[in-house]
């Protein structure tokens, strides 16, 4: 009897009423969130454009940051031989980027001095091979000199300021090692 009673409430006029005017205020009540609540509350399309600071000089970047109301972070430093030393060759959020104020930019700045790096045995190498295996140790290939021997187009020695080269070593990514 119990059992039916309840069955007859679900299949009633009156929850019918109940559930569709549950659905109305939920509707209403997660529209109203999505459209005033949550908006104002994140501060939906407002913000600060991220200034380019690319090659720029870090001090002259972190002011210029700092002055829009962001916090400059260095994060990461590189080393590429065409740019001036520390200045900035990465940003995080990119340029014209929309943020909130008080938004960390990360930045990588370009190295004073490049890194040591270790000098491959390119000895007993083809002439091609040699300068392919300097070039991806970022090393330069200085002046390459021909001396007659049986093996054609192979690298004899290895030159560094004029004395024979020991591999292994660690010099100055961009180095000239000149080739015999």
């Amino acid at each position: 009897s119990e059992a039916i009673f309840m069955l007859r409430y679900f299949i009633s006029k009156e929850f019918f009423l109940t559930l569709l005017g549950l659905i109305i205020l939920g509707t209403i009540g997660v529209a109203l969130l999505f459209t005033v609540f949550l908006p104002n509350y994140t501060q939906h399309g407002s913000g600060l454009i991220v200034p380019s600071i690319y090659e720029m000089e870090y001090e002259t970047a972190v002011s210029k940051l700092e002055r829009k109301g962001l916090n400059p972070v260095v994060v990461d430093c590189t080393y590429i031989e065409d740019l001036p030393p520390l200045v900035v060759v990465q940003q995080r959020p990119v340029a014209l980027s929309r943020v909130k104020k008080d938004r960390t930019v990360f930045l990588t700045l370009n190295k004073e001095s490049p890194p040591m790096v270790e000098i491959p045995n390119i000895v007993d190498l083809s002439l091609y091979h040699a300068k392919a295996t300097l070039e991806n140790w970022k090393l330069r290939v200085g002046k390459v000199s021909f001396v007659p021997d049986i093996a054609t187009n192979v690298v004899l020695e290895a030159k560094l300021y004029g004395e024979d080269v020991n591999p292994g070593n660690k010099e100055a990514q961009g180095t000239t090692i000149d080739l015999v």
